[in-house]
């Protein structure tokens, strides 16, 4: 409990900090429509996404690397940096790949600690909609 405890609120003050401090023109365009679906579209949008990464990164990908190596530390790296890979929208953009590699490397670290895949897929799905609404409803605002 105490994992999603710290990281969720830690990966949050991260997004938060990284959307104020961000010109809105670095920020990748895929970011800023999210805040303009409905509640149960932004839930359901956010769950699929984090099942879907969270069953092929953690329960699959950082699994078969960590047999192979023997190392939770570099199953969790080659993960994070398989995760961000994924992300091509954000190579135009690459701070984005701070905003993903980050909680990838979080994600990798909770599921690797806790060895339950609900727990990174929790926290994943909390992050997610989370950034999403704190922008949608003016909590926070990007930088112009």
């Amino acid at each position: 409990m105490l994992i999603p405890a710290l990281s969720i609120p830690g990966l949050l003050a991260f997004g938060i900090l990284l959307t104020v401090v961000t010109p809105s023109r670095l920020i990748d365009e895929t970011n800023k429509t999210y805040r303009n679906f409905s509640l149960p579209m932004t839930a359901t949008f956010m769950f699929a996404g984090a099942l879907f990464e969270e069953l092929l990164f953690r329960a699959i990908i950082q699994n078969m690397l960590l047999v192979l190596t023997g190392s939770a530390l570099i199953a969790i790296l080659i993960t994070a940096a398989l995760f961000a890979a994924i992300h091509v929208q954000y190579f135009k953009k690459p701070l984005m790949l701070l905003n993903i590699t980050v909680p990838a490397l979080v994600f990798g670290w909770s599921h690797a600690a806790t060895a339950n895949l609900l727990v990174p897929l929790a926290v994943h799905f909390l992050v997610n909609p989370g950034m999403t609404l704190l922008l949608k409803y003016g909590v926070i605002k990007m930088r112009d």
